[in-house]
């Protein structure tokens, strides 16, 4: 019984430890599952043009994208940066990475007290 849950445990560990890896090595600098928070804060900055790299989107980016333009009225600047395969230093062959800037709607906390 002990033997199989260490197993599990160490299966489960490298299963967590490999998808990230693979999003490091799919050009982006953040994790498929957390690319939605990052979009969320650029777009709920104060008003200054926020940027960043990822890889491919997943499914729920691309619909929290169309959330983001629906709600805040945020529409993303997406430019594909490819790189060269066979470029010197290139990692496992990335093809092409994603930049998608936006410009911040400025949201403030009103709740905040001003002491």
């Amino acid at each position: 019984w002990y033997q199989r849950r260490v197993r599990e445990a160490v299966v489960s560990t490298q299963s967590t430890g490999s998808s990230g890896i693979n999003a490091e090595y799919g050009g982006g600098c953040v994790d498929g599952s957390h690319q939605y928070l990052v979009l969320l804060y650029m777009v709920l900055t104060q008003h200054h043009v926020s940027s960043v790299r990822l890889g491919p989107l997943t499914p729920y980016t691309i619909s929290f994208l169309r959330n983001l333009k629906h709600f805040f009225g945020a529409v993303f600047k997406i430019k594909v940066e490819k790189t060269d395969v066979d470029e010197p230093g290139n990692k496992k062959g990335l093809g092409s990475t994603l930049i998608l800037s936006c410009l911040g709607v400025g949201f403030e906390n009103m709740n905040r007290s001003m002491t």
